[in-house]
């Protein structure tokens, strides 16, 4: 969910409220389905130490340590440190402190990927930004905070047929044999379940690769695929196994047609990552450029398999559908991914273009209108219906015979 502003004390209350109600949970006793790994967490100057070691003079200029903070952001942070308050009272206090817009003033801002300091001196973050400013300060008093990568919710960007992978971080607070994640996206969610620990090196090559992401996805910006590639190179060398670096790599290859090279970075990706929807994606697009229709369609058919709750797999398996004739099919792909997401313009407009081609006007019309209601400067639709009801007037005016 996208929020430009957090609202005042009150609706901040209840959100949050909701948020730690809902994401502090205990841990699962034996299922399996937390994947936690061999972390380790790295103090400020062991961090900055590695980055030196493994990143050139040109990136390491770029580097910040995620999670540092100024002794004015811990001095803020002791104030939840009171004597009787456990460590999980404390953070759930600190939560309420960093979204509060009358404490803080930091506002929910969907691209803005900074550090913790830079959370403070802008005032603006979005969930992995607020995860650095927790993390930080949770450390600063004693609490046993690490990131958290949360596999069950992902968020992708579109580049032309390409899927462009962004982390879902949020952070977990440990007690014991007991977990409590805390979530800053405001995204109303069940309980998480999947969802692994990150060390402090992954969690900074996801900062990185989250930053590389927002470059590229610029489109306006001249130098965008120069700099989204020195910080997906950064995420890379920090954490060689991070899968969505390599993906991310291979949608720009495969945007300049070396694909080739596309293909080796995809296929890496999911050699990292098993089942991840966004490599299975992009390489069936790869397939799609080199006219393997059945290939790409089989692959397809594998992404919405891993990714069932992703509107852009559904609609990129109708389209390939749509192309191989399967109109049936297609048309439940692409109600699926409505399903998921009434608002999804692409899909709504294929609807309604397969409907007009298998004659079904009425059914077209109900789809540009609702395309138009949500977006009521939708030119396509507007166009779509001018036309539909252009036919309607014409085959009133026909002759019966």
């Amino acid at each position: 969910m996208k929020l430009d502003r957090v609202p005042g004390m009150s609706k901040v209350a209840n959100w949050v409220l909701i948020i730690l109600v809902a994401a502090f949970v205990s841990t699962l006793s034996g299922c399996g389905s937390v994947q936690k790994i061999d972390k380790k967490r790295f103090s400020d100057t062991e961090l900055l130490r590695f980055a030196r070691k493994v990143l050139n003079d040109e990136e390491f200029a770029l580097f910040r340590v995620p999670n540092k903070i100024s002794d004015q952001l811990h001095q803020i942070a002791k104030q939840v440190a009171r004597p009787g308050w456990s460590k999980q009272y404390q953070a759930k206090q600190l939560a309420f402190k960093l979204l509060a817009s009358d404490e803080l003033g930091i506002t929910y801002t969907h691209n803005c990927n900074y550090s913790a300091q830079e959370v403070f001196e802008n005032r603006k973050a979005n969930c992995i930004s607020y995860t650095n400013l927790f993390v930080g300060m949770a450390r600063s008093i004693g609490i046993n905070a690490e990131y958290a990568e949360v596999t069950e919710v992902e968020s992708y960007s579109k580049v032309g047929d390409t899927v462009v992978y962004n982390s879902h971080v949020c952070a977990v607070v440990f007690k014991g044999p007991n977990h409590y994640l805390i979530d800053f996206s405001l995204r109303p969610h069940k309980n998480y379940h999947f969802w692994r620990a990150l060390s402090d090196l992954e969690a900074a090559a996801v900062f990185y690769n989250n930053i590389g992401a927002q470059k590229y996805l610029e489109e306006d910006h001249p130098d965008r695929i120069k700099e989204a590639l020195t910080y997906f190179y950064m995420a890379r060398k920090l954490a060689p196994t991070l899968p969505q670096v390599y993906n991310n790599l291979g949608v720009i290859e495969l945007n300049q047609n070396n694909i080739l090279e596309a293909e080796k970075y995809f296929r890496t990706a999911l050699e990292r990552r098993p089942g991840y929807f966004a490599a299975y994606s992009n390489l069936g697009s790869l397939y799609l450029t080199r006219g393997e229709l059945d290939n790409a369609l089989t692959l397809y058919k594998v992404a919405v398999e891993s990714s069932p709750e992703n509107k852009y797999a559904f609609h990129a398996l109708a389209r390939l559908q749509i192309r191989k004739g399967y109109n049936k099919e297609a048309e439940r792909s692409l109600r699926k991914a409505l399903a998921l997401d009434q608002r999804f313009t692409e899909a709504r407009h294929e609807l309604g273009r397969l409907f007009l081609r298998s004659g079904r006007l009425t059914d077209a019309l109900d789809q540009f209108a609702l395309a138009l209601k949500f977006q009521p400067d939708d030119k396509i639709a507007q166009s779509k219906i001018d036309m539909i009801e252009s036919l309607a007037v014409d085959r009133r005016d026909t002759p019966q015979r």
